[in-house]
């Protein structure tokens, strides 16, 4: 078992992915314009302002998150970039409520 080998494998997988969504284009429009502001972006503000800190700041990273999703789309750029800011970007709205949870234990 080589680890190199596995995560080559791993990125090729990754791309082909990419690739294939490039006719995707209006679904992945539409889960920026549903799932970002209406499920994710709304429950880790909540989770952010739960934890006492300032959930101004975080709200504007959210929508900076959300307008580059949508503006990547609007522009078109190519399924290799779009896909992963998406995910990049849900990522962020997860993993930063998370940290700050389990800073106030």
């Amino acid at each position: 078992f080589n680890s190199l080998t596995y995560l080559e494998v791993h990125f090729n997988e990754e791309f082909h992915y990419y690739n294939t969504q490039k006719n995707q284009r209006v679904l992945w429009l539409m889960k920026g314009i549903l799932v970002i502001p209406c499920v994710i972006m709304i429950s880790s503000i909540i989770a952010v302002h739960a934890t006492g800190q300032s959930h101004e700041l975080y709200a504007g990273f959210c929508i900076i998150l959300f307008f580059l999703n949508i503006i990547d789309l609007i522009l078109e750029m190519p399924s290799k970039y779009f896909v992963p800011i998406y995910h990049a970007s849900i990522a962020l709205m997860i993993i930063i409520p998370s940290i700050l949870f389990f800073q106030t234990l």
